[in-house]
């Protein structure tokens, strides 16, 4: 039982040590910054060649969806809505082929803020150039009040003042 305890021991040393140190990332937020600049400009194509071709996308209020498919309807949605964003990176770190970003954003529409809040997005390297592998984002805003349930009763009256009531 020593032995194995040993080994294990031994064995969880040598992995760790072999494990690529994670450092902070000054080419994931520069990737970021592009993501920015492709969105404002309207160019859905050039956010595509900076998702990995099975990038999952967990988009507010919808389903998650996988590929390029779902991402470019999310951001194809955005962009013909006329909006745009803005993006702040709070942390980007990376370890050996992969990697994370943690920030957050402010959607404008007609320069005035839409919608505010965080995401976390999963690089990964593919062919030796970062791409997101998961993008998922979501409001630090209430969510807007419900609809009244039911049906809505109408009730008129017919009176001899009408200006009166008026």
């Amino acid at each position: 039982m020593k032995k194995l305890s040993l080994v294990a021991a031994l064995s969880a040393i040598i992995v760790s040590a072999c494990a690529p140190a994670s450092q902070v990332s000054t080419e994931i937020p520069e990737r970021s910054a592009a993501w920015e600049t492709a969105f404002n400009a309207g160019d859905v194509d050039a956010l595509m060649t900076l998702y990995a071709e099975d990038a999952r996308m967990m988009a507010p209020n919808a389903a998650p969806g996988q590929g390029h498919d779902a991402v470019r309807a999310v951001f194809s949605g955005m962009i013909d809505a006329g909006l745009r964003g803005e993006l702040e990176s709070v942390e980007a770190v990376a370890a050996g082929d992969i990697g994370y970003h943690v920030g957050t954003y402010s959607i404008l529409a007609a320069n005035e803020v839409v919608d505010r809040g965080k995401f976390i997005e999963i690089w990964r390297k593919v062919g030796g150039e970062w791409k997101i592998a998961a993008d998922i984002f979501n409001s630090d805003l209430p969510l807007a009040p419900a609809a009244p349930a039911g049906p809505t009763l109408v009730i008129t009256h017919e009176v001899k003042d009408p200006a009166h009531w008026l």
